[in-house]
């Protein structure tokens, strides 16, 4: 139902003549969302969630609720970082001194504060009480882009979780539930689709049933490409997201 939603708003959009590179024309610019992964008719799901105050590329705020990963373009703005010295940064794919596209783990309220969250599953349901995100891999971007997850311990060393670069970790864990903020990093300007999977075993049901959720997320970084949508239309799919119902965003205690 929730694609046939998306689907009336897409071409209703596109009869406005609004176009993006974000099917659904939004391109979360600032504020607060987190990539979750939930039980959705039985079976693993992976998209976008929104929380209150977060915001489009226009200034429109986002309405909370669950998007998928496809509807969806997350700005990473400049300006780029330079790699620091050292061999433990090379996971990054850039070289010391070279640019460093960077969406931060620490607050912005200028930016997109992207979680990674569990926070609607059920521990007792899942083998070991935890979930496995996996990088599939980089489906387009631009010439020598690459893609790295990092988190920093107490003394600023970075803790890989997952990267691009060749002999690098692709996968991690994450405890469910739980609610966490890493570095995402890209070595190139231009516009990134992202597949990443999680995985797990689910013993819910008093079976062991291993189930998986891939999903493509789009990262625009550096700029944002043209054309983006007028904020008029952005505000028509304001409200045809609240009237047609996407699934609202139950608010966490």
């Amino acid at each position: 139902m929730r694609r046939f939603v998306v689907a009336s708003i897409v071409a209703l959009l596109s009869s406005l003549g609004v176009a993006s590179e974000s099917r659904a024309g939004v391109v979360w610019a600032s504020g607060h969302g987190d990539l979750g992964v939930h039980l959705e008719g039985g079976s693993l799901h992976m998209g976008m969630h929104f929380h209150e105050e977060a915001y489009d590329s226009n200034g429109n705020e986002i309405p909370e609720g669950e998007y998928e990963a496809e509807d969806v373009a997350i700005f990473v703005d400049g300006p780029a970082l330079s790699r620091p010295a050292g061999t433990q940064w090379d996971f990054t794919g850039a070289a010391e001194g070279e640019s460093l596209w960077v969406l931060s783990k620490v607050l912005d309220p200028t930016r997109p504060f992207l979680g990674w969250s569990t926070e609607e599953l059920v521990a007792s349901d899942w083998q070991d009480g935890e979930m496995t995100l996996s990088l599939v891999g980089i489906v387009t971007g631009p010439v020598g882009g690459l893609f790295s997850v990092w988190d920093v311990d107490g003394f600023g060393s970075p803790q890989v979780k997952a990267s691009s670069v060749s002999g690098q970790p692709t996968s991690f864990s994450l405890s469910i539930p739980t609610h966490s903020h890493f570095n995402v990093g890209f070595t190139q300007a231009g516009t990134y689709a992202i597949e990443l999977k999680a995985s797990g075993v689910y013993v819910g049901g008093g079976g062991t049933v291993p189930m998986e959720s891939s999903a493509v997320f789009t990262f625009h970084v550096g700029s944002i490409p043209d054309p983006v949508p007028e904020p008029a239309s952005m505000a028509v799919f304001g409200l045809l997201v609240g009237g047609l119902g996407v699934r609202a965003y139950r608010r966490r205690s």
